[in-house]
């Protein structure tokens, strides 16, 4: 009996430090599920995910949500989610986007830009066959990666996503 008192005493302490280190814990916001789907009156352009290097930490994980009108495919809005750059927090922005044509890569390539709610370094995207989007700097040239982390987001189903 003493052999299982010495665990219980120790796990029992452990947590009472935990509880008293005043961390508060982690909740998620009640609109980010739902803001990956179509609001009444807009049509999906597409979601898209994957994973970013940072270079203050592993990777950043990011999910984006573009919406268009259905009857033109005009861009209306969009939902950027990251999780990485603050611990496991889930950063949310939402706004307006729009699509220009050309890049120094691609002069005729379709450009995704978010609107000046997200930080300018998650705003530029080239949008490659309704597939993929490729990240772009403040100049419009495309982002490399290393050998862990890509600057790409391909398209998912949102029913099969976490």
């Amino acid at each position: 009996m003493k052999a299982f008192r010495r665990p219980c005493f120790l796990l029992l302490g452990s947590l009472l430090f935990c509880a008293c280190q005043g961390v508060t814990p982690f909740v998620e916001d009640p609109t980010v599920l739902p803001g990956r789907h179509p609001a009444a009156g807009e049509g999906l352009f597409g979601n898209f995910a994957g994973r970013i290097p940072c270079a203050a930490c592993d990777k950043i994980k990011i999910t984006l949500s573009l919406f268009e009108r259905p009857e033109d495919h005009a861009p209306t809005t969009y939902q950027l989610e990251r999780v990485g750059e603050d611990g496991n927090a889930r950063i949310t922005t939402r706004g307006r986007w729009t699509k220009t044509v050309g890049a120094p890569t691609d002069p005729n390539g379709l450009v995704a830009r978010l609107d000046t709610n997200s930080p300018p370094q998650f705003t530029r995207y080239m949008v490659v066959g309704n597939k993929l989007l490729l990240m772009l700097d403040q100049n419009d040239d495309l982002l490399v990666g290393n050998g862990a982390w890509s600057y790409t987001l391909s398209k998912v189903d949102m029913g099969n996503w976490p």
